[in-house]
């Protein structure tokens, strides 16, 4: 009813990211300088969020493990839940933003079943569970505030089929993934029985699905 001139909170999500790189492309084609060797930066997701296939409207979980400190406020530890299940599917989004580190492995990262878990961290896998990874198309930021089964982003392939292996990570997906870009993926059941997967990382941990970015000059 009333116009103001405040911005809508979200409005940030709807701009493009401004170049921080100006002239390192010139600079590293020209021949004229060679970059120092990296390692691979690990990437965790921005958002790991469920959705039910039997509940499409039902929204995405927020804030499973939020906490009230008295005189700080609700605090939201650093930690992402990947659960899949025939029923329950799982949406992880990244934005990869470093420039000359654009080769992105995608990979699950798992504890071994006997691993000592800290605070907060859990595992749980059925066996012989095996997993279908699919792409989802998406120019913004998944909105955390409306997600659901019929609200996600649409597929646009699938990329993987898999068993992964324990303690260790295993390769999902390998592409190419420019500085700035958004990259969502949706994590499933291959098969209808035997599938299961739950498992919260924490402070410490990287349990889940994450990126590893590699450097390309």
């Amino acid at each position: 009813m009333f116009d103001t001139i405040f911005r809508d909170k979200d409005y940030t999500d709807k701009l493009e990211y401004a170049n921080p790189y100006i002239g390192l492309k010139e600079l590293y084609t020209s021949g004229k300088i060679h970059a120092s060797k990296i390692q691979p930066i690990l990437l965790r997701p921005q958002v790991s969020a469920q959705v039910f296939v039997h509940e499409p409207t039902r929204l995405a979980p927020r804030g499973e493990h939020d906490y009230n400190i008295p005189m700080q406020g609700m605090l939201s530890p650093n930690e992402r839940h990947l659960h899949v299940t025939p029923k329950t599917h799982t949406i992880v989004q990244f934005r990869t933003i470093d420039y000359g580190m654009e080769d992105c492995h995608l990979v699950f990262t798992l504890p071994a079943l006997d691993t000592a878990l800290e605070d907060h961290a859990s595992f749980t896998m059925h066996p012989a569970s095996r997993f279908d990874i699919f792409r989802l198309t998406t120019k913004r930021p998944v909105d955390m505030k409306v997600l659901s089964y019929s609200s996600k982003p649409q597929m646009a392939e699938k990329v993987a089929t898999l068993q992964p292996r324990l303690d260790g990570d295993t390769l999902i997906h390998r592409f190419p993934c420019v500085w700035g870009t958004l990259h969502v993926f949706e994590i499933a059941c291959a098969d209808t029985s035997e599938c299961l997967l739950d498992t919260w990382s924490s402070q410490n941990t990287t349990y889940g699905v994450n990126i590893y970015q590699h450097q390309t000059v």
